[in-house]
């Protein structure tokens, strides 16, 4: 949808707005330095966030810009995302919110976006290695916990074993090399 649609009164780009406002460059790992990640309300607008280095911002989405990353989601689930990020984690689990094109961003612009500031926060890294980059998404704290997917996994089917560990365990999900 576009940026001059219609949205619920008052919502556009407020919500979205309070999201970037807390946005964190510390949690999220944006490979080649910048990223355009697309948030559209299924029932509102749908606005882009340009995050160049530590700075991230909305404008209204480009015709024939692609972006790198997609999440969708209707204005109250976008409501709960911004107070909650487990309840965006929820809505992520239960389908009511939506991310394409790059887990990798999508999922690492909402943890950058939480106002989580503990040390177990969700937070996303790359890990140089001799055999190449590989991507990391991580939280909690205490011992460490290595997860591996298997063939046709990444790390973002750890989210849910994520969410349940890292309250007691410091949780690391890696894509293996040529996954993710």
């Amino acid at each position: 949808m576009s940026a001059s649609a219609a949205a619920p009164a008052g919502y556009a780009p407020g919500v979205l707005r309070e999201l970037i406002d807390r946005f964190d460059s510390h949690v999220i790992d944006v490979p080649a330095g910048r990223a355009r990640i697309r948030l559209e309300v299924t029932d509102g607008d749908s606005w882009d966030v340009i995050v160049r280095g530590a700075h991230a911002w909305l404008e209204p989405p480009v015709e024939d810009v692609q972006a790198d990353a997609l999440l969708s989601a209707d204005a109250a689930t976008w409501g709960r995302v911004t107070r909650d990020l487990r309840g965006g984690m929820d809505a992520f689990r239960r389908g009511r919110l939506r991310v394409r094109t790059n887990l990798h961003l999508g999922v690492g612009l909402l943890a950058a976006t939480s106002g989580i500031t503990e040390p177990g926060r969700l937070r996303f890294e790359s890990v140089d290695t001799e055999v190449g980059r590989l991507s990391t998404m991580q939280a909690g704290t205490g011992p460490p916990v290595v997860a591996l997917h298997g063939l046709g996994g990444t790390k973002a089917s750890f989210l849910p074993t994520l969410a349940a560990l890292a309250d007691a365990y410091r949780v690391i999900a890696v894509d293996l090399p040529g996954f993710g």
